[in-house]
């Protein structure tokens, strides 16, 4: 009885087929979603119905980077490409006025040494362009102007207002802005 039993287990181990395992290439087996779809021919990336659902689900993505992309073309728009509308500040290039503040410390005279501010209005860039090239002179024009006898006699009584003047004269000379328009401040002689 037992060899019949045996028997039965060994019948029912033939009836079993083992089937050849196939070699590896050496290659590991992707086994991912993307493999088990089907490929269609001739589609590339999403089509059109596909954006369009997506358009439809992200709503306020897309309106809020719309909306950004609006506000950068303006701001572009608005200092770059109108120059004479986006900004009117000193020196932009608008028919404004404008005021150039000079500082100078120069010698006059033989022993003595003056400092000042001087504010100098301008209408447009190519007057101010003209200023700046015209205002370094100044300092060359102080010093020899010390040997003059009415800056000298100034100099020596400590007479700031004439001083002044004659400073503002030098200035006029030198740039041709008219004396009333000129503003000489924080004068100092050492």
């Amino acid at each position: 009885m037992e060899n019949q039993e045996k028997t039965e287990g060994t019948l029912e181990l033939d009836k079993l087929e083992a089937h050849p395992k196939k070699k590896h290439s050496g290659k590991a087996s992707r086994s991912t979603k993307w493999q088990s779809k089907p490929e269609t021919p001739g589609k590339k990336g999403p089509t059109f119905r596909t954006l369009i659902a997506l358009v439809s689900k992200n709503k306020v993505l897309v309106f809020a980077s719309l909306g950004g992309l609006l506000v950068v073309a303006a701001v572009v728009l608005y200092y770059l490409l109108l120059p004479k509308v986006g900004s009117h500040g000193v020196g932009s290039g608008t028919d404004g006025m404008g005021k150039i503040v000079y500082k100078v410390a120069s010698s006059i005279g033989d022993h003595h040494d003056v400092s000042f501010t001087l504010s100098i209005p301008f209408k447009n860039d190519q007057e101010k362009a003209e200023l700046m090239e015209k205002l370094p002179k100044i300092r060359y024009e102080l010093i020899t102007a010390g040997s003059r006898s009415d800056i000298a006699q100034s100099i020596m009584q400590k007479d700031f207002e004439a001083l002044r003047k004659h400073i503002l004269k030098i200035v006029h000379e030198l740039t041709g802005v008219p004396m009333g328009k000129l503003d000489l401040e924080g004068l100092a002689l050492y």
